[in-house]
């Protein structure tokens, strides 16, 4: 069902009623021109940042992101903001419930290189994967650096953005390349729910984590 006008101006006055002026002013900017890719953006990044689950998502999600051509466009937005912007959490959350066909693709059209895979997994939500991207890798920096973890059907259940990683220690082992270091200016987005907004953050990938990427749904990634 298309999400009609009437609609977003109701839940523009709960939103307000509930104090949650961000979101507000995210509809607002939204009703001024409905077709705004940017403003859809910001308006699902705000509804994520403020709690809302994957139900109260959906029917955003369903309307404007239901062809592969949206998804296309959507995820080239997205992360054309992130290349821009190291403060940019509604983009980071843009791409919750993306595929990660789509998202994959524009990351190598960006020229991203796939560092590695890697498990992780909670009593809640089982087992997922999460990938580490890297628009550039010079000596013991890494910059900027997107990670996306997906699950079984391929849908993206969180993504993160860092401006850089500093390298502390690199291993090999078996061809998987262990990391630790620590990042600054970390954004990370989680379903159902999940916000994190952090300056310095230590930045972790161990041996035991790692999962061939011939295993994973990026084994065709460049």
């Amino acid at each position: 069902m298309a999400i009609s006008e009437t609609k977003l101006k109701a839940a523009r006055k709960k939103a307000a009623n509930k104090g949650q002026w961000a979101l507000a002013a995210a509809f607002d900017s939204l009703l001024r021109d409905t077709a705004c890719l940017d403003a859809r953006i910001n308006l699902l990044g705000a509804m994520h940042e403020v709690g809302l689950l994957s139900n109260s998502l959906a029917p955003y999600w369903n309307d404007w992101r239901s062809a592969a051509a949206d998804h296309d466009l959507w995820a080239e937005r997205c992360l054309d903001r992130l290349q821009e912007s190291d403060a940019d959490y509604w983009a980071v959350a843009g791409l919750l419930a993306m595929p990660l066909t789509a998202v994959a693709s524009a990351l190598s059209q960006r020229n991203y290189k796939l560092l590695f895979v890697r498990f992780a997994d909670s009593y809640k939500d089982g087992r997922w994967h999460i990938a580490t991207f890297a628009g550039r890798h010079q000596g013991r920096v890494i910059a900027p650096v997107i990670e996306l973890g997906w699950d079984d059907e391929r849908s993206i259940v969180e993504a993160s953005r860092w401006r850089a990683v500093i390298l502390e220690e690199q291993t090999n082992t078996g061809g998987s390349v262990a990391e630790h270091g620590s990042g600054s200016y970390f954004l990370r987005a989680k379903l159902p729910y999940g916000c994190w907004r952090i300056h310095d953050e230590p930045f972790a990938v161990k041996n035991e984590w790692m999962v061939p990427k011939a295993e994973t749904a990026l084994a065709d990634y460049p």
